[in-house]
C-alpha cells in the first residue's frame, strides 16, 4: 500500500533547488528591471506638471439657485463667489479666460 506521505527525497532535492541564489538570480534581476523602468516612467510624466497643465482647462460651476429671505431679499451666494474668483486680478496676465457657459435646460 503505497505512504500518504510525501517523498522524503523529493522534498529534500525542492528544499535544496529553492536555497540555490542561482534559482532566484533571474525572477530577482527581472523584477528590479521592471521596478527600474515603472520608476522612470513615473518620475517622467511628474516631473514637470506646470508644463503638461499649461493649457488645460479650468471649470467652476456653481449650481447654487440662492434664497429669498424677507431681510435681504433674494441672495445667491454661488453666484457672487464665481463673480470674485473671475475677477480677481491674474499673473501672468490673461494666464486664465473665464468664459461663461450657457445656463443648463433644467
Amino acid at each position: 500500500m503505497p505512504s500518504a506521505s510525501p517523498d522524503h527525497s523529493a522534498v529534500t532535492t525542492a528544499a535544496r533547488l529553492l536555497r540555490t541564489p542561482q534559482v532566484w538570480l533571474v525572477p530577482a534581476g527581472l523584477l528590479t528591471l521592471a521596478l527600474c523602468l515603472i520608476t522612470l516612467l513615473f518620475n517622467g510624466s511628474v516631473a514637470n506638471p506646470g508644463a503638461d497643465l499649461r493649457d488645460a482647462p479650468i471649470g467652476l460651476v456653481s449650481l447654487d439657485k440662492g434664497v429669498s429671505t424677507k431681510e435681504a431679499g433674494h441672495q445667491n451666494v454661488g453666484r457672487q463667489v464665481a463673480a470674485g474668483i473671475a475677477a480677481q486680478p491674474q499673473k501672468p496676465h490673461k494666464s486664465v479666460e473665464w468664459r461663461p457657459s450657457p445656463p443648463s435646460p433644467r
